[in-house]
């Protein structure tokens, strides 16, 4: 009678708790709190608010901000372990805190987050991952707290072990394919390099090197590779690297193009850019994170569409090595206009 009256008030509340199996199972349908960065709220106030909306089957980007975000599920243990793997696919979060709890009393509390220290994480790697205990056959409630200056896009899985450890090998895989074609990249740059001395192509061996970086630190695996206990690193890897990256692109467009020649004004635009870079990174460096990630944004959404002018009005002045650049570079182009929308929340 006490589990039925447990279901019927959940239900009531919008949702009917989610049911847990020996088989994954996507966190899909939960309730948000969005406070502000000055706001403050304990978990007993968090237990008892009646401000919390209701999401289903959607995916929601909380933005780039210092906003407090506090997400609730609600889930039915009718697996055979209380020991479950809480997977949250974003491992960029900085600081997370886990609360379990029934009938309005906290049961549990868990810690994590990009920030956590990395040999303190329940399977050590990148990805956040809470080891949490679910009373069998009983609703729960899950309070997650997220606290983050990078975007806030929570997509969460709950699983046994085997299901978290296949999903992080998988992603090991991708990316030793990914650094193999960047490293084959690199020395085959860097052999031309040698061999011709032509210095575009150290440029590029640059840019290459910078590339693995930007996406290692997006992708979290800087942090599990070479800088597992540097916080500051890992707040600002991906703002740094990223800058840079667009900075040698530009370099390299520049020399192979000829734009000083062949478009000088359009040319000089770009030292308006690299200025732009220049404040995200000391911002980055000295000030606040967050602004340096928002005005990359904008920057990069800007910087993709000038870049293509300047290519194709390059290849207006019949100049024949433009149209290489555009059938090469168009691609990455459109994938960094691409991320940079879902980071804004503009597409999903």
């Amino acid at each position: 009678m006490k589990l039925v009256i447990l279901y019927l008030l959940v239900f009531l509340k919008g949702f009917s708790p989610i049911q847990l199996t020996e088989e994954p199972q996507d966190l899909n349908s939960y309730s948000y709190l969005i406070l502000d960065k000055d706001e403050t709220l304990s978990i007993e106030g968090v237990l008892v608010s009646n401000d919390f909306i209701d999401l289903e089957n959607e995916v929601k980007n909380f933005g780039i901000n210092n906003d407090v975000v506090w997400l609730k599920y609600s889930v039915l243990n009718n697996s055979s372990s209380e020991t479950k793997f809480f997977y949250i696919n974003n491992p960029s979060l900085d600081s997370l805190q886990l609360y379990v709890a029934s009938e309005g009393e906290v049961l549990k509390q868990y810690s994590g987050g990009r920030l956590e220290d990395y040999n303190s994480k329940p399977i050590p790697s990148k990805s956040i991952i809470f080891k949490i205990d679910l009373p069998q056959g009983q609703v729960s409630d899950l309070y997650l707290r997220v606290k983050s200056v990078n975007k806030k896009i929570i997509t969460s899985t709950i699983s046994n072990r085997d299901f978290v450890e296949g999903l992080i090998n998988n992603e090991n895989i991708f990316f030793g394919i990914f650094t193999g074609v960047i490293l084959g990249l690199f020395f085959y740059n860097l052999f031309l390099y040698f061999s011709v001395k032509d210095k575009l192509y150290l440029i590029y061996v640059i840019h290459t090197v910078l590339v693995w970086f930007a996406q290692s630190s997006i992708l979290g695996f800087t942090q599990e590779l070479i800088w597992q206990d540097s916080v500051w690193l890992n707040l600002r890897s991906g703002v740094i690297f990223s800058s840079l990256v667009s900075m040698v692109g530009i370099w390299f467009l520049r020399v192979f193009l000829s734009t000083k020649s062949f478009i000088p004004k359009i040319d000089s635009g770009f030292y308006y850019i690299y200025g732009v870079y220049f404040f995200i990174l000391i911002n980055a460096f000295f000030f606040s994170i967050t602004v340096s990630y928002q005005t990359l944004l904008v920057t990069q959404s800007i910087v993709v569409l000038y870049v293509l002018f300047a290519a194709f009005s390059v290849l207006k002045l019949g100049y024949r090595p433009a149209r290489y650049y555009l059938v090469a570079w168009s691609i990455f182009m459109l994938g960094i206009f691409l991320f940079v929308l879902s980071e804004m929340g503009l597409i999903p």
